[in-house]
C-alpha cells in the first residue's frame, strides 16, 4: 500500500473522527490489496458480499437487473467505498452486482476481519458506524436528487462530481444511475 493511499485514507477518516497512529494501524491491518481486470464481478447476485472495497484507482458500479435491464445503483472511485452494504452487513444473499467497470485496484476488508475488529477496538467500531452513515446519507440524497432534478440536471451534477466516470462509462450506463433510458437522456442533454 503507497504512502499515498495511506495519507488519502487517513484524511477521509479524519473528515468524520480522530484517530491515533496506532488506530490507524490496526485499521490499515485488516485491509488487503487486490487487482481486477474490467468486466470483473466482484459480487454476483444471490452471493453473500464477504468484503468492503476502498477504490484506489478505477471504478466499479453496483448494479441490479430487472427484466434483462441493468439498473445502476452505485459508482465508486477515488477512495470512494462500495460495497453490497445490504448483504455485507446481514450477511444474506445480494441483491446486486458489483463489477469492474475498467481495471480497478482496491483496498478490502472482510466482513468476519471487520467484525472481530469491532470487537478489538471502540475506534475502528466507530468507523463502521460513520462509513455505515455516509453511506446511508449518499442513498437518500441520491433519492432526493432522482425526485427533484431532470435527467439533464442530474447528468450534469454527476458530471462535476464525477467528471473520470464520462471518459470511461458508456452513456447507457450512466443513463441507468440517473433512472432514464439511454435515448432520453440523450435527447435531455442536447435540449437548449
Amino acid at each position: 500500500m503507497s504512502e499515498k493511499t495511506l495519507l488519502q485514507i487517513r484524511s477521509n477518516l479524519e473528515q468524520y473522527i480522530d484517530i491515533s497512529n496506532e488506530e490507524l494501524k490496526s485499521f490499515y491491518k485488516l485491509l488487503e490489496s487486490k487487482s481486477y481486470k474490467k468486466g470483473k464481478i466482484l459480487t454476483a447476485f444471490n452471493e453473500v458480499e464477504e468484503y468492503m472495497y476502498i477504490v484506489i484507482g478505477g471504478i466499479l458500479r453496483l448494479y441490479y437487473k430487472k427484466n434483462s435491464k441493468e439498473y445502476t445503483v452505485e459508482f465508486a472511485l477515488n477512495s470512494m467505498i462500495i460495497s453490497s452494504f445490504e448483504s455485507f452487513i446481514t450477511q444474506q444473499p445480494s441483491s446486486y452486482y458489483l463489477q469492474a467497470c475498467t481495471d480497478i485496484q482496491v483496498l478490502r476488508i472482510s466482513s468476519a476481519a471487520l467484525n472481530s475488529a469491532y470487537k478489538e477496538s471502540k475506534k475502528i467500531e466507530q468507523i463502521g458506524r460513520i462509513i455505515a452513515e455516509r453511506k446511508y446519507i449518499n442513498r437518500i440524497n441520491k433519492q432526493i436528487d432522482k425526485n427533484s432534478l431532470s435527467a439533464k440536471e442530474m447528468y450534469f451534477k454527476l458530471k462535476k462530481e464525477m467528471p473520470e466516470l464520462f471518459s470511461e462509462i458508456p452513456q447507457h450506463k450512466i443513463a441507468t444511475y440517473i433512472g432514464v433510458a439511454p435515448e432520453s437522456l440523450s435527447r435531455a442533454i442536447n435540449q437548449q
